[in-house]
């Protein structure tokens, strides 16, 4: 005990024999040292709840190290989600890529998309255009909460290359398209120039004798 003046100051330290504990062994055991705990590597099995995403972390109580009191401490687990090769996750949905000839995607039909209980059929709707989106509900990520939703984004495959019969297809849709736009256009012309003319003002003689009428009602 030291002290300056009125105050004293007392300082507190652990036996070095006992290291506080209050007691020697005087034969220690081999095994632990003495300590009465051994210090072992062990495998435990961890329950993942569905839904997990990247960096959340589970707690295992009871699992850590055991404690001088009796009860063991906690295990901490963090978890790390490895990408999938196929989907991408948003949330609970899930997006997955897939791509359709260019056939497929103007006259419609039926493909099949990866999900995670396995194939599943969805219908393309005629006339759909790259980058459009099919919603699958419910075949997304299933945990806590609501499930969520597959995404499908539709990718159209333009060839590189064409047979003969395949050229002169496209060359003849062509044609008709060139033609169905050349008659639209023509009819809307010829709708606006009647449009035009039809708001020209009306110009009437004075000598009618509709305008005499309208003077001597307004007079």
């Amino acid at each position: 005990m030291s002290g300056i003046g009125f105050a004293r100051f007392v300082q507190v330290v652990p036996c070095d024999t006992c290291g506080g504990k209050g007691y020697v062994v005087e034969k220690p055991c081999p095994t632990c040292g003495g300590t009465g705990y051994v210090r072992k590597e062990r495998s435990i099995t961890v329950d993942v709840p569905a839904g997990v995403e990247d960096g959340e972390v589970l707690r295992l109580a009871g699992q850590g190290d055991a404690g001088r009191s009796g009860r063991a401490g906690d295990v901490y687990v963090h978890l790390t989600v490895v990408p999938h090769p196929t989907f991408t996750r948003d949330g609970n949905d899930l997006v997955v890529d897939v791509t359709i000839p260019m056939s497929k995607a103007a006259l419609g039909g039926e493909i099949e998309v990866p999900t995670l209980e396995g194939k599943q059929v969805v219908r393309i709707p005629p006339g759909t255009q790259p980058g459009s989106t099919i919603r699958i509900k419910g075949a997304g990520v299933r945990g806590r909460g609501a499930s969520g939703d597959e995404i499908v984004k539709i990718n159209v495959q333009i060839p590189k290359k064409l047979t003969e019969r395949q050229r002169q297809l496209l060359e003849e849709f062509q044609k008709e398209e060139e033609n169905r736009d050349g008659f639209f256009s023509r009819f809307r012309g010829r709708r606006l120039t009647r449009l035009t003319r039809a708001s020209q003002p009306m110009q009437i003689p004075l000598d009618t004798p509709f305008y005499h009428s309208q003077q001597r009602l307004c007079a």
